[in-house]
């Protein structure tokens, strides 16, 4: 008989049930490329999902939101008044002032209009034979 190591996987069919002594073929297999295979299932795009910009832009938004909402309930309750809400209210406004910078960079980089792509030549030895030979500068003397 074979060592239990080298015995082949034989699965059973899913209505029986297996012994309860576990063989090697019922043990997760390890393989060098188990993190890429992870990153590939994450971070492949499928139809229908959002973008990575989109999905910052509302995170950002959310916690612009949440931070402000936290330094108003500070200010509303009368708790800003102790040392230590005090800080807790600088933190509260310095990320929201942090993330705020952050939309406002995102939302003007998305009011850019985006520059028209260059136009190319129709033939490529007819855009070379069309240019002018063109000479060139003479060297500058160092003095």
């Amino acid at each position: 008989m074979e060592p239990a190591h080298e015995q082949p996987c034989a699965r059973g069919s899913p209505g029986k049930l297996k012994p309860a002594a576990l063989t090697p073929c019922d043990l997760p297999t390890r393989h060098p490329t188990a993190y890429n295979d992870l990153r590939a299932v994450i971070f492949t795009a499928s139809r229908g999902t959002v973008s990575d910009r989109a999905s910052l832009f509302l995170f950002s938004l959310v916690v612009e939101i949440a931070s402000l909402a936290a330094a108003g309930w500070l200010l509303a309750s009368g708790q800003a008044g102790s040392v230590d809400g005090l800080f807790l209210l600088l933190t509260c406004l310095l990320v929201a002032l942090a993330f705020g910078l952050y939309l406002a960079f995102v939302i003007r980089r998305a009011m850019e209009p985006t520059p028209a792509p260059a136009a190319q030549p129709a033939k490529p030895g007819a855009g070379a034979a069309a240019k002018p030979a063109q000479s060139k500068p003479e060297p500058v003397t160092q003095s």
